[in-house]
């Protein structure tokens, strides 16, 4: 479609198109802020079980959100050592269709009232902690 330079040229209508014109335009404003007031604020709080649950060594815990009897979310603790250090991470592993937040694979817990969004980060899983450390004398090369 080609696009003229000048100015365009102003048309002249006749009385009833013009109020005609004013009348529509008047509708549609009208039904925009009718929209605008159906909108409501969304309003939601965090519902929580508090559970104090001990993850040993290569253990794992699932977690369900909704109390269902598919977990949500696995926490798993795992721990090796090779001839230069050993390892403790605990990770969270979140089950199909889910995600957990994080970046590069690094989870992180949410600050209280955050807002989140499709834009925001998340990860299908990643370590939450991860500790590396000397390997026991009964390890070491000698």
């Amino acid at each position: 479609m080609k696009r003229t330079s000048g100015p365009r040229k102003t048309a002249n209508l006749s009385e009833s198109n013009l109020q005609r014109l004013n009348m529509y335009a008047f509708a549609a404003s009208a039904a925009g802020v009718g929209v605008l007031a159906l909108t409501q604020a969304a309003d939601a709080k965090v519902v929580y079980t508090p559970v104090h649950h001990v993850i040993g060594r290569n253990e794992r815990y699932k977690v369900s959100l909704n109390h269902g009897e598919i977990g949500d979310l696995t926490f798993v603790n795992r721990y090796g050592c090779n001839q230069d250090y050993c390892q403790d991470a605990l990770s969270a592993i979140p089950s199909a269709g889910n995600a957990v937040a994080g970046k590069l694979t690094v989870a992180y817990a949410l600050e209280p009232g955050v807002k989140i969004g499709p834009k925001e980060p998340f990860a299908r899983a990643g370590p939450m902690v991860r500790i590396r450390f000397p390997p026991p004398a009964s390890q070491l090369r000698t």
